[in-house]
């Protein structure tokens, strides 16, 4: 057999390998729309509980920060970012940086923990994929409603 020959048959390999790849993924997505279609309202349901986690946490923050303020009423406005701080000639505030660093780590855990749902919300193909998918939804939308509801109930008590 010639080099030539060789050549050939491995781009045919190589086309026919590729071919069979593009078929597993197309049966995929079809196994994935069916299981999407029959459903249908608990992926909704899904979609809806990420949303309102993401609501959740971002209000049990504002809460907490308003307690803050309103037991320390005596504010003196400092800068949290040091970046914003030199451009403006503002008094940067001595926890500044730590605050900065764990907006950006929290904002990289949401950021991972939104690309992992909407990973496995697309790969979903079995019963099982999807049960795995709402114990994670479930679990994680247990601990942000706890802690939304701490500090909502909290606040509550401190009003009345």
């Amino acid at each position: 057999m010639k080099y030539e020959d060789e050549r050939i048959k491995l781009e045919e390999m190589k086309v026919t390998a590729k071919k069979k790849q593009l078929n597993i993924r197309l049966q995929k997505k079809v196994v994935h729309n069916v299981f999407v279609k029959k459903y249908k309202m608990a992926f909704a349901l899904m979609d809806i509980l990420v949303i309102s986690m993401l609501i959740c946490n971002f209000g049990a923050v504002l809460i907490t920060n308003a307690l803050v303020v309103r037991e320390n009423p005596d504010i003196i406005l400092m800068e949290a970012n040091s970046v914003q701080a030199d451009l403006n000639e503002y008094d940067q505030h001595p926890e500044g940086d730590d605050f900065m660093r764990s907006l950006f780590i929290q904002s990289l855990m949401w950021a991972g923990f939104l690309f992992l749902y909407f990973y496995g919300r697309t790969h979903v193909y079995t019963n099982s994929d999807f049960l795995i998918n709402w114990f994670i939804i479930a679990f994680y939308t247990y601990l942000i409603y706890f802690d939304f509801i701490n500090d909502l109930g909290y606040l509550i008590g401190i009003i009345w």
